[in-house]
């Protein structure tokens, strides 16, 4: 069982976050403050799939190609990025709220999976404009973490799904 105190809010990579996804798939139980796990995980799966299908709402191309560009290159270089933890993907499929932890962790290890092995164009950002396959990794992995932030203790401090 993983303790929540080693969870990393912070990813270096998305190998990285897949290992504690994976760790999570063996616990019982989870706290988090406002998103469940299942929503929490779907949220950053859609993200990604989304890179991969196209964003359903995009910004104007002005604010992609500046505001967006400077903010994701930011969150790029500090390697941490911090925004609405509660927003769910502009004009995305609405996310249920009563589906089991494990089925969100898994889709998100699945769409991990899919970006990682995608050889094909990638799609723009519907904020942050073009992004490299690498700059998208990146970003994955820090959208994954500031998600993590939601995940605390119970009174056992372990994870538990």
């Amino acid at each position: 069982m993983i303790e929540l105190q080693q969870i990393p809010h912070q990813f270096a990579s998305l190998d990285e976050a897949l290992n504690i996804l994976e760790q999570l798939k063996e616990n019982e139980s989870v706290c988090t403050k406002n998103w469940s796990v299942y929503e929490i995980c779907l949220h950053c799966a859609q993200t990604i799939d989304y890179s991969m299908t196209g964003y359903p709402e995009m910004k104007p191309k002005l604010i992609r190609q500046t505001i967006g560009k400077k903010v994701v290159k930011k969150f790029l270089t500090d390697k941490k990025m911090s925004h609405n933890l509660q927003a769910p993907v502009a004009g995305g499929a609405p996310i249920a709220h009563d589906g089991l932890p494990i089925d969100g962790i898994q889709a998100l290890i699945d769409a991990t999976h899919r970006f990682q092995a995608w050889d094909g164009e990638l799609q723009e950002h519907g904020v942050f404009g073009e992004l490299s396959k690498e700059e998208y990794a990146t970003y994955f992995a820090l959208h994954i973490a500031d998600h993590f932030q939601e995940i605390k203790a119970d009174s056992t401090q372990f994870v538990k799904i």
